[in-house]
Formats: structure tokens, sequence, C-alpha cells
């Protein structure tokens, strides 16, 4: 163009190289109000302008090169007196199928944008109604420049209707748009497809949701289009009698755009039953927020076709397997025996029994498994307590009601950790046990059976073959389920045995960490990251590494809240001591006597005190018993606060590109600590 000429000389690169090493400019400078006037200005006239001459010369030359004719718009039966404009293939293909049953109706499909084709002014005049269908754009932008110009074209307002519609669109969406417009209705923009409540779900939870729009948006129903409600719930349906561990820990307390049960309810429940008829868009929708943990609710149950199955004779508890994971799906644990009968009297307890006898027995106990576990092979509990119960009976000369009682208690411990698989290693057992009997530490590793996809990583990274994918089936999946829950009620990984672990520079301090499920469990949750794993077994590592610097520091801060709490309502107890009377109590009478409540506070029994002349600086004293408020406080909103897990360790901010896709995929968040996602 001519500008061009003038600003390049003859000819330039195809795309102008702005940032030369050999021409070197500035770009970006911060004009002021006249110059980006002009700037405006210029650009229309010397750029935009000579944009249609240059796009239909590019369909030409395309054309020609290609045999292909590209038109700037496309007509589909647009003669008849109502027509339809949209952008893209979609609504197009859509029509294609049901124009034949939609005489005098037509189609426009607008190609090119910008600036938009001359054609298109001619094409809607004299038409008796035009309805205009765009996707719904993002929040604030009311019209588009193609409403505006169809506006233009047509002054008269009542042959303009105007559908945003969703992603999904159906034909009977598309239909819909056809009979709203042949009628001539009288509301001329609304939702297609795009539901905002609707009269009744088939889920009392989400009843509940609904009924709250249409009470505070009575009106609301009538702007959008959609087709009828879905039918009845479907078979095999649940509202979640299998909520996983991740998503159990929290108490949900906070408000309701963070609480994983209202998402459960309202949101992920229908994605992971593919639903998507029964969502609606609810003012969670209008909140870029997904809570913590979601992924968890994503059982892969059904998507994969194999598990990885244990084969504990194998595993040296090398860690490769879980620390490999993408999904933090095979949750490990380093337990000592000591512990793990302990644990085992927690679960029988739990189900009523009644454990007496066997508690005193247990550190014995553990000091006799030791020996029966060096002189056996064993892959589980059942290959060496039994033995080690019947040596230390014998050993404690147990009989009669006693040993009956003992025995009682035993099989009731051992229907609960029977069948458990557990590894003797080297680095976890065989060692610390031979320098302290009973201190060595059995290894064990679930299967999370709603977090594996049956990628087949861990056997992959198995040099040992411990780990092997086997066909899934109803006795295996029951077998997989039996043992996590399982692994939910065992005690964590003591601190000491990461430790240990975590200075032994033969053993994956990795590993070590994730022995730990605080730290483990930092991510979980599958998400579609089959190309993936890599990105997210690396940001799982990160995770871990973080959680375990700064989780330590935020019990020793708890720690130091404690003291000054208790430091601090010591001294306002010694003051309060020493103010009240201690040979005549008669003021303290007269000021107990001087109300007519029940009950007083302190606060105010040393305010009276102070009114009838007993000498106490009140002012000190209640910023005192403020800051042990302010302090408690704080000790809870870090160790417990509103989701039941206490103050996040830690914020994470993803910047990133294809590699982690997976990490802001509507709706999994894999992620236990706020997230920001920036692409």
């Amino acid at each position: 163009t001519p500008a061009q000429e003038m600003l390049f000389g003859k000819s330039r690169r195809r795309v102008p190289n702005w940032f030369s090493l050999d021409l070197p400019v500035m770009l970006g400078a911060a004009k002021d109000e006249e110059a980006v006037s002009f700037e405006a200005a210029a650009s229309q006239k010397y750029f935009y302008d000579h944009l249609p001459a240059l796009i239909e010369q590019a369909f030409n030359e395309f054309n020609q090169v290609f045999g292909t004719d590209i038109q700037p718009l496309k007509k589909h039966h647009a003669a008849g007196k109502y027509l339809l404009v949209a952008t893209g293939g979609q609504v197009q293909e859509l029509f294609e199928g049901i124009g034949s049953n939609n005489k005098n109706t037509g189609l426009i499909s607008i190609v090119q944008l910008h600036p938009l084709p001359a054609a298109l002014a001619e094409s809607v005049k004299n038409k008796q109604a035009v309805t205009l269908l765009e996707p719904v754009a993002g929040p604030g932008q009311a019209y588009s420049a193609l409403y505006a110009h169809l506006r233009h074209q047509l002054p008269d307002a009542g042959k303009l209707y105007y559908a945003r519609h969703n992603s999904g669109l159906t034909p009977g969406n598309l239909q819909q748009a056809i009979d709203h417009m042949r009628a001539g209705k009288d509301r001329k923009e609304y939702y297609l497809g795009v539901a905002f409540t609707r009269q009744k779900s088939n889920y009392p939870a989400h009843e509940i949701l609904l009924q709250e729009i249409g009470k505070q948006y009575p009106g609301l129903a009538e702007e959008s289009l959609n087709e009828a409600n879905a039918g009845p719930a479907r078979a095999g349906s649940t509202t979640g009698s299998e909520l996983p561990l991740a998503v159990r820990v929290y108490h949900d307390k906070g408000p309701a755009y963070s609480r994983l049960s209202r998402f459960y309810n309202n949101t992920a429940f229908f994605y992971e039953q593919d639903e998507h008829e029964e969502l609606v868009a609810d003012p969670f929708a209008a909140t870029p927020v997904t809570p913590a943990a979601s992924a968890n609710f994503f059982n892969q149950t059904g998507s994969r076709s194999t598990l990885p199955a244990f084969t504990p004779e194998k595993c040296t508890g090398c860690g490769e397997c879980f620390v490999y994971c993408p999904h933090a799906a095979l949750p490990p644990v380093a337990i000592g025996v000591e512990q793990l009968v302990h644990a085992g009297i927690g679960m029988a307890g739990a189900r009523g029994k009644v454990i007496t006898r066997l508690t005193p027995m247990v550190k014995n106990l553990a000091k006799v498994a030791g020996k029966v576990i060096g002189d056996n092979d064993v892959t589980c509990v059942n290959d060496f307590l039994p033995d080690a119960f019947a040596s230390l009976a014998a050993q404690m000369k147990l009989e009669g009601d006693k040993l009956a009682a003992a025995e009682d208690e035993f099989k009731a411990v051992m229907a609960e950790l029977a069948t458990m698989p557990v590894a003797v290693t080297e680095k976890l057992f065989v060692t610390p046990d031979a320098i302290t009997a009973g201190s060595g530490a059995l290894f064990s590793l679930a299967v999370n059976p709603a977090a594996c996809t049956g990628c087949g990583l861990c056997a992959e990274v198995c040099a040992e073959e411990a780990l092997a994918m086997v066909p899934q089936d109803n006795e295996i999946l029951d077998t997989v389920k039996r043992q996590f829950a399982l692994w939910e009620q065992l005690p964590d990984t003591t601190g000491d045995t990461i430790t240990r672990l975590v200075h032994d520079q033969d053993y994956n301090s990795l590993a070590a960490l994730m022995l730990s499920r605080n730290y483990y469990m930092t991510m979980s949750g599958a998400s579609d990251a089959a190309f993936n794993s890599p990105y997210k077994t690396l940001l799982h590592l990160v995770t871990v590494a973080t959680e375990s610097v700064i989780q330590p520091r935020i019990v020793q801060q708890l720690q130091q809240i404690e003291e000054l709490i208790t430091s601090l309502a010591d001294n306002v107890h010694s003051t309060l001591s020493k103010a009240l009377p201690k040979e005549n109590l008669h003021s303290l009478a007269a000021a107990l006597n001087d109300t007519r409540k029940s009950k007083i506070s302190i606060r105010e029994i040393v305010n009276r005190l102070t009114s009838q002349g007993t000498l106490l600086d009140s002012e000190p004293l209640g910023r005192k018993t403020g800051l042990i408020d302010a302090l408690k406080d704080l000790k809870w909103a870090l160790s417990t606060g509103p989701t039941g897990v206490g103050r996040s360790r830690y914020g994470m901010l993803l910047a990133g590109n294809d590699a982690l896709s997976w990490a802001g995929k509507y709706p999994y968040n894999n992620f236990t600590t706020p997230v920001i996602i920036h692409w």
C-alpha cells in the first residue's frame, strides 16, 4: 500500500522485524492523549481501510493456487423471509441437518469478521426477522461489533433477535431459536442452551440451589431457551457414599464458594456422571474458582482396565513407584509392629470390641514379632503376628480364662489386619530392628482405587518387579478397596523414621518425605495428564518438598503461640488474684451483689472493683485478654480453620504452556493449597 511504501520503501519483510539489532527502535512508548488519537486515526486510514481489498486479493490468490473458493460469507437458502446469522461452522452444520424442515428460513455463515463483508448489509435487507447467533462472550461484554452492525442495518429493532449460545449447541436449541423468531416473540435478547435455573432437579441437594435462584431471581428462567429437563436419575448414580479421604478431611465451614460438598452436589457430581443436562449457570459459575482437592471426586474405576498388584516379597521399599506416580495413587506407609497392633486395636474398638487384655502385651508382642519376622518369609501380617502372639502367650504363661480372653481380643484385631500386605526391607526393618528390638518398620503400599488410572508407570519404574499390572475384575477391585480402606485407618509414618531415611545417603530423600501422608497428599486425584505425567510428577515433588519445609515451622509456631497464651493467661490470673481482697471480702461481695445477673464476666467484676476503690489498672488487663483471644484465633486458623485442615502452608502461581494444561482443567483441582493459573 502507499502507506507501507512510505514506511518501508519499495519492499518489506512479510512479517516486519520491529526489534532489530541493525535498526534499533523503541517499542511501546507511553504516548500522550494527542499522540494516541493520531495513532488511532492513522491506523484506521492508512492500514485498516486497505483490508477489504487486501483480503479479497488473498482469497483470489488462494483460489488460484489451491482451487478453493473462499467467500467472506456463505449463504444457505438466504432468500427466505427469516434469516439466521452466525459465525463459524457449528451453526452451519446444525442448520444443514434441520434446514429442510424450516421453509422460508435461511442462514448466513460469516467467515470474515473484520472488516465485516459489505455484502452482509444487502443480505439482511427486507427480512421479516433476523436472528444473530453468537457464542457467549466474556463477562461484561454485552454486545459484539457484529450485533451493532446488524442493528444499524435494521433500524426496526423488532426485526432483530440476539441469541447468545453455549459451545454445546444442539439441533434442538437451533430449532428453538428458529421457532422463537418465526413466532415473533417479544423477547429479543436471550441465551440459547444456557440454563440459569430449572423447574426441577432429580437430586435434592441441587434442587435446593435451584429453588434459591428462583426465589432471588424470579424472572431469570425466562431469559434463556433450553431443551426439556433431564429425565429420571440414571441407574447407579450415587451422591457419593464412598467419598475419598482427601475430601472427607475437610470440614466445609468456609463461604459457600469454597465448600467441597457444595461443589460436589451442584457441579462435580454431574461432570462425573456425565449428566450435563443438570448443570446450570448458577452464581458460582460466575466465579473462576474450583475448591481444593476436587479432582478426588472423579473416580477412575470405570475408565481403566488394569490395576497394579503388589508383590511384597520382591519389594525393597525404594519408593520409586510412589514417587513417580503422577496421581498420588500409591500411598505408602512405614509402620512398626507396635503401631500396627495399636491401630488394629483401635479399629476393633470402633466396631464395638472391648480390648483390655491385649493392650498391655503390645510392646512385648512387637519385640517378639521382630524375631518371628527374621526367621520366616513374611508377605502379610498373618504370616508373623499369630506366631508372635502364641510365643508371647507361652512366655507369659497365660492359661485358662486369661488366655481365652487375650485370644478372643487378638482374633478381633487380626480380623482387621490379617491380609495387609507388608514388605520386610533392609532399610526400614532389618537394620533398625537389629539395633533396637521392636524398632523396625514394615513397609506397605496401597492403591487408591479412585485415583489410579491404570497407566502402568509404577510398574515400569519398579526394577524389582514388585508391582505388575493385572486385569481389573471384581475380585481384584474389592481387594484394592479393602487394602486402601485399611491404609486410611493406619497412623502416619513416624517423624523419626522419615528423618533417619532423609539423612541416609543411600535412600531417596524424596521417597522418605512421601512416606508421610501429610506430604504425599499435597497433590492428589487423577487428571487429564496422559501425555504430561512427567510434569505432574515434577510438580508433586515440588509441593511435597515445600510442605516438608514449611509444615514443621508451622508446628513450631503453634507451640510458641500456645506458650504465649499460657504465659499471658498466668499473668492475667496473677494480676486478678492480687487485686482480689484476701481478708476483707466486703468490696468483692459488693461487686457481686451489685448485679442481678446469675452469671458475670471477669471483665465486669474488674470494672466494679475499680469503681468501688480497689486499685486495678484495667486497661493493660483488657489488652492482655484481647491478645489472648487474638492468639487463640490465630492458633485455630493455623491448626484447624474453616476447612478443618488448617491454613495452607504456601500458595502457587502456575504460569506455563501445554505442559501444565492439566493443572487448570475445570473442574479438576489436584491441589490442597491456593493456586492461580496464569497462561
